[in-house]
Formats: C-alpha cells, structure tokens, sequence
C-alpha cells in the first residue's frame, strides 16, 4: 500500500503525519505497530481512521495530549475530505514548548491536512457483490460485459457449469447481463468492496 508523509515544525515540536489506506481495524492496527517501531522515541502518537462509507466505522487517539485536542482534529480532517478506508497518524517530538489545548488542536489539524494535500485520491465507488451463474460457453461475453461496466470477477466457484463472484458500481444496469441467459443473484448482507470504498491513497 502507498502512504503519504508530511512534516510540520511549530514552535520547536515537530509533527510527522503518516496517511495510509486501511481497509479493517486489524489494518490499522498493524499499520500503528509499524509507526511506533519506526518512531519508537516520540512524545506522543495521536491518530484517527475512518472505515466505511456506510454503517461509519472510525476511531481517534489523543495518545496522551489533553482530550480532544490531537485525535478528534485528525479525525475532522478526513471527514472534511470525505475520506474513507484511511488512517492518519501524526507522531509528535516536543520542542521544550508548550502549546496549550488551542495550540495543539492547530497543530495536529494543520499536519492531518498537510498530508491530504501531499496525497493523491482516488474518487470513492460504491459497488454491489453478485453471484452469477450460467454456461462456460458465456465466459468471452460475461468478461466483454464486465470490462465495459467497471465491473471485474472476484471470485471463481465454477464446477460443472459456470459460477462467479462479481463486484460491479451498484448504479449498474443488470438488464443486458440478464439478455446473455444467466442467473444473476446479489449477495445478501454485501454492502460495499474494500477495495473500492475510499479516496485512495498514492
């Protein structure tokens, strides 16, 4: 995965932001581990994540700074930017200098938008899941179909006839896919793909 790095110095603190896609909270966690091995003698590690676009997962840490004012200032950046499936970390030294609460909200703020603007996005998509089901002879044409829908197989459960997973934007319209004679079925309980439910990260 790409990440995105900024630095900001303000009054002899310095503030290392870390911006990198994450898709589950078991992500981050590893993601957190990696930061605090590689920034092992920071004052502080303050951060916030968004997961999804729907059903909103996301979390903040102000790691020690007084509350509220390093892990909530992290977290409105990426809701201000319509971020989803990513995770900022702003790892902070301290310059001798007291910020105050005030100080400190501008500070973390102004690092978590510092590495926004240093990365490049990808626009968010949401996409359905189906279960689609027919003869192997219809592969060329599921495939010509797919490619020209932005859509893509995810999973091949083939047997004695053809069986894929798909994944295709829920705006689609599944009318010509029926006309090629198979069986298309959504899959319950899918909402969205990883992959594709976030403002990706280069």
């Amino acid at each position: 995965m790409s990440t995105a790095r900024a630095v900001l110095k303000v009054k002899r603190s310095e503030f290392k932001a870390i911006l990198k896609p994450v898709y589950t909270q078991e992500d981050f966690q590893h993601f957190l581990k990696l930061i605090r091995k590689e920034f092992h003698n920071a004052h502080h590690m303050c951060w916030a994540y968004r997961l999804s676009d729907t059903g909103m997962i996301e979390n903040s840490s102000d790691s020690g700074e007084p509350s509220g004012s390093a892990g909530i200032p992290i977290l409105n950046v990426l809701r201000s930017s319509n971020a989803v499936q990513s995770a900022i970390v702003v790892v902070r030294y301290f310059g001798g200098v007291k910020l105050g609460k005030k100080g400190l909200i501008n500070a973390y703020g102004s690092a978590a938008l510092a590495v926004c603007q240093e990365s490049k996005w990808k626009n968010y998509i949401q996409k359905d899941v189906y279960i689609i089901t027919g003869d192997f002879s219809q592969a060329g044409k599921l495939e010509y179909w797919l490619n020209n829908h932005s859509g893509k197989r995810i999973n091949e459960l083939s047997m004695d006839h053809l069986i894929w997973e798909i994944e295709i934007p829920v705006i689609t319209d599944l009318k010509d896919l029926r006309i090629l004679g198979v069986d298309v079925k959504k899959r319950s309980g899918h909402n969205q793909t990883k992959e594709v439910t976030r403002r990706e990260v280069g």
